[in-house]
């Protein structure tokens, strides 16, 4: 068999010096030993044993292996039994795969204390499954779920849906009911996927922004900081659109003429916190009020301006007999 042109040991020597001077205190006992023992192994470094040919007088020499388990050329044989062990171990029903994950926020946390961070993952992981696990009621969902599945996967086939109610064994009703509602589901949470990735994405841009602003050659260049900002406004209006921060709010007065003072007090108060949240295109143009008011700050002028602003919750006048400043709300 041909040795390969190179092997991870080969990148280990060259490269890991290198990567334990950059990385070498994020890393573990284990994980530099490992890295160490793969370097080394079947190399004049671990000594080894001569073979030789008692007719001819021909040498080998063989060096000793690591016997590290994470080496891809050492434990094969006992990796294989392992496997096989655990193989058998399994019960002759469907698995599913479940996936348990950490926030990104707690990475960082997690790689410099992998045995505390690590061993609360895998106790709530056996909790939640143990607790799903005896609820009778998650597994009627994961039964309805599964029977949704298979609804999907014979109806994007082109059998009829006749066929499929008598082979699961439900209505003709239910499986057009069930296919819906996959459908949606799935819908739903391919929206809620991109939704996630496009704020990640916004979040990446933001820091990418303020890390060219923070430099040492543009702190003082007006034209990059100028630039700067329009962007991370732009980034906040995007991030407000994702998230429906711009949809217009409902404001609910009914009512509110019959009650008593304090309850009109406690309304008005509730009122006001609703009509703080502008419209995305008012909260640009005060934003663009703050911007030339800052400006106006660097070049000496110290006057700022008031700024108005109207905020109805019908956006139409407001009706006769009733107090403007209980209406429309100006700052």
């Amino acid at each position: 068999m041909t040795a390969p042109a190179l092997e991870l040991a080969d990148i280990f020597r060259i490269h890991g010096p290198a990567y334990l001077a950059t990385y070498g205190a994020s890393l573990s006992a284990g994980q530099r030993k490992a890295l160490r023992d793969i370097a080394v192994c079947r190399t004049a470094a671990l000594g080894g044993h001569v073979e030789q040919c008692d007719r001819c007088g021909h040498r080998t020499i063989a060096y000793c292996s690591c016997r590290n388990r994470h080496c891809p050329k050492c434990q094969s044989a006992a990796r294989a039994a392992w496997l096989e062990q655990r193989a058998g171990e399994l019960l002759p029903i469907e698995y599913f795969h479940v996936v348990f994950t950490l926030p990104q926020l707690v990475a960082p946390l997690a790689l410099q204390n992998q045995r505390v961070v690590y061993g609360m993952l895998f106790r709530a992981a056996a909790e939640t499954l143990l607790q799903i696990a005896a609820d009778p009621t998650v597994r009627a969902k994961v039964d309805i779920a599964k029977r949704e599945q298979n609804i999907v996967a014979l109806m994007l086939r082109g059998v009829p849906a006749g066929d499929i109610a008598r082979v699961i064994g439900v209505s003709r009703r239910a499986v057009q009911a069930g296919f819906n509602k996959a459908l949606r589901r799935q819908t739903e949470d391919a929206l809620d996927n991109w939704h996630r990735i496009e704020l990640a994405k916004l979040a990446q841009e933001e820091a990418n922004v303020w890390r060219v602003m923070d430099l040492a050659e543009n702190k003082n260049n007006a034209k990059v900081q100028l630039a700067g900002e329009d962007r991370l406004l732009r980034i906040h209006i995007r991030r407000a659109k994702l998230l429906g921060l711009d949809a217009p709010t409902k404001l609910d007065i009914r009512g509110i003429y019959n009650q008593g003072g304090d309850e009109v007090s406690a309304e008005r108060v509730a009122r006001e916190g609703v009509l703080e949240a502008l419209p995305i295109e008012e909260q640009r143009r005060v934003y663009e009020i703050f911007y030339q008011a800052g400006l106006r700050a660097r070049a000496g002028d110290l006057s700022q301006p008031a700024i108005e602003t109207t905020v109805s919750s019908n956006g139409s006048k407001p009706r006769d007999g009733v107090d403007e400043s209980d209406s429309d709300s100006e700052t």
